[in-house]
């Protein structure tokens, strides 16, 4: 059987003038075949480093992100957690990941290692039978991007950094434009951003408006799901949330008056939806606890239509 896989999206923005890492998620998971898709209470964003000052969302095969991040976690104890290091970090562990993969599912009959593969393959299998095999190797792929922001703590100051990874382990600074989107809903939510410029100098306030709107236009791809979670990372390592439930407010706000621009009213709105949180059990309880109230209340509005 294979692993549900994340059909959603995931948005990530540096907000300049605030100095803080905005990110946007959905808590979408489709089955292989497509054939079930539920919105579930796993979260998409997960904490990096013992500082608290870097996260990483993810998009594609769900089994994979824990695999990468332990990775991650153990090439960061007693080191430094710059940019250097963080990106270095992410980088091997999607290619120690990828090789892992590539031996368990293509040559774990033979018992070869890639490398022994490369080396003595075409004695081994024959010349037909090694190509074969090749062709098929360099098609394996983790199917799974992260998007990871933070802060680069340097000697001329704390620099907000964004960048993503994917196949076949290669990285992408997004310093530049401030912000990407990753997963099935990317292009839409890219589109969004990109029609209207994205300011990462303005207002923290607006800002997750901007990012809200790129999610709501990005759920017209099929697999991406509607509740949206906000969580926004301070280079204090604080961390403050907007919960799915609470995000349909700025929903509301966006389909009654600002599809664009950025409704005044925005100013005053999402300033009264934040929640602090604290990474870890408490983190993941409240997101849990927020899911679980958000699902009562989609089925108690089912029912109310029904009747």
């Amino acid at each position: 059987m294979g692993h549900w896989q994340d059909m959603t999206l995931c948005i990530g923005a540096i907000s300049r003038r605030d100095l803080a890492i905005v990110t946007i998620s959905d808590l979408m998971l489709s089955a292989p075949d497509e054939t079930m898709s539920a919105e579930t209470g796993g979260m998409k964003l997960t904490p990096i480093g013992t500082e608290g000052l870097w996260l990483s969302l993810y998009a594609g095969d769900s089994s994979i992100p824990a695999r990468i991040h332990a990775r991650v976690e153990k090439a960061l104890i007693n080191q430094p957690q710059d940019l250097v290091r963080i990106e270095a970090a992410f980088r091997d562990a999607f290619k120690a990941e990828l090789k892992r993969k590539i031996e368990d599912e293509m040559l774990g009959p033979s018992g070869l290692t890639r490398g022994e593969f490369m080396r003595k393959g075409r004695e081994y299998f024959g010349d037909e039978e090694f190509v074969r095999l090749y062709y098929h190797m360099n098609k394996i792929e983790l199917d799974t991007e992260f998007l990871v922001g933070g802060f680069d703590i340097q000697p001329t100051g704390t620099i907000p950094r964004l960048f993503s990874l994917s196949d076949p382990g290669v990285t992408a600074y997004r310093d530049a434009q401030s912000y990407c989107a990753i997963g099935i809903g990317s292009t839409l939510a890219n589109a969004t951003l990109t029609t209207l410029p994205f300011d990462p100098f303005d207002s923290l306030q607006n800002i997750i408006y901007r990012l809200c709107e790129a999610k709501f236009r990005g759920e017209s791809a099929l697999g991406v799901g509607k509740m949206t979670f906000v969580v926004v990372l301070y280079p204090d390592g604080k961390t403050a949330a907007i919960f799915p439930e609470r995000t349909e407010q700025i929903r509301s706000l966006w389909g009654a008056k600002g599809k664009p621009p950025v409704p005044p009213e925005a100013a005053q709105l999402i300033p009264t939806l934040f929640m602090p949180i604290g990474w870890g059990k408490d983190f993941a309880d409240q997101a849990k606890e927020a899911q679980a109230s958000a699902s009562i209340q989609a089925l108690a509005d089912k029912l109310k239509e029904a009747d």
